[in-house]
């Protein structure tokens, strides 16, 4: 009997297994591809926020913005977590809208996950991502899904082919089990190619805030970082690279404090959350310091021969 293809089940399967390699070589590529950015260190002034995204993305900059409020007693945290409004008016245009709700509001109180959750997307937040793209610090939307379809259209490729040997070998009356196997894995592959989140930061951007978090955990913000000038609140600073927990009032850090879920928890990059106030509060102290092997078994006619590939 004539082998499908001219290839016996088994040398198939073998092809087969390389070609799963070579896409996923592929798609790692891919994926590192869009990390590049742009060449030559990046040139600047970085901001709390622009930290905080680097940290930890939209969520970490809302973290940064409240840490700049409580620290210039735009708000107040009592020992209960609860954020309330002062009279005082912020300057930074996130921290203006955070204010003008809470002053809409019947209480002018919030929790801070609720604001956490509800500003993380704000337009305010993706300018900032968008200044980083710039800088070519984090890996712009459109890189990251290109990245993705490259790495599942490799395997929907290789998948094309192995359906096409599984239909033959059918029709054939050949043994196609282990080839069904290996179907199954490159759908799955394909999948986690595609849906696997991409990551947020270029190489340089990962590079420079493993270099600026060291700095602003030694409290030195205001000096430069090769060409990189780290300009803001030292206590915002500190929240963006570690957390509401980093806040320097301990009191304010604890009663603000929210659990976290493992390194994908509620602060990305920090071990935990806290924050606090430098402004009169019943728990806020006063000043912030700075900052297939396949088997084979005789089927006769040799197409599949035991190997199940058709």
């Amino acid at each position: 009997m004539t082998e499908t293809w001219g290839l016996t089940g088994p040398q198939f399967l073998l092809l087969y297994g390389a070609g799963m390699l070579v896409s996923i070589v592929v798609a790692v590529w891919a994926r590192r591809s869009s990390r590049r950015g742009r060449h030559g260190p990046p040139v600047g002034r970085l901001s709390p926020d622009d930290i905080a995204y680097l940290a930890g993305g939209g969520a970490q900059v809302v973290l940064a913005a409240v840490a700049r409020m409580l620290e210039h007693n735009m708000v107040r945290a009592s020992r209960d977590g609860t954020l309330t409004v002062t009279r005082v008016l912020p300057q930074h245009p996130l921290d203006r809208e955070i204010v003008a709700m809470l002053n809409r509001s019947h209480t002018g109180t919030t929790r801070l996950r609720w604001l956490r959750d509800k500003y993380k997307n704000h337009k305010l937040v993706g300018q900032v991502r968008n200044r980083l793209i710039s800088l070519g610090l984090v890996v712009p939307q459109g890189s990251q899904r290109v990245g993705k379809v490259i790495g599942a259209a490799t395997f929907g490729v290789l998948f094309m082919i192995g359906v096409a040997r599984h239909s033959a070998g059918n029709a054939s009356g050949k043994p196609v089990g282990y080839l069904t196997l290996l179907l199954t894995v490159t759908v799955l592959l394909a999948g986690l190619a595609l849906w696997w989140p991409g990551a947020r930061l270029t190489f340089t951007g990962a590079e420079t805030l493993k270099k600026l978090s060291g700095r602003i955990r030694q409290r030195s913000t205001t000096t430069d970082q090769g060409d990189l000038v780290l300009v803001g609140s030292a206590a915002a600073f500190l929240v963006a690279v570690g957390g509401v927990a980093a806040f320097p009032d301990e009191d304010v850090s604890q009663a603000l404090a929210m659990p976290t879920a493992g390194s994908g928890g509620w602060f990305s990059g920090s071990s935990g959350g806290s924050s606090s106030s430098s402004g009169s509060s019943s728990c806020s102290t006063g000043s912030s310091s700075s900052s297939c092997s396949s088997s084979s078994s005789d089927s006769g006619g040799g197409g599949g021969g035991g190997g199940c590939g058709g």
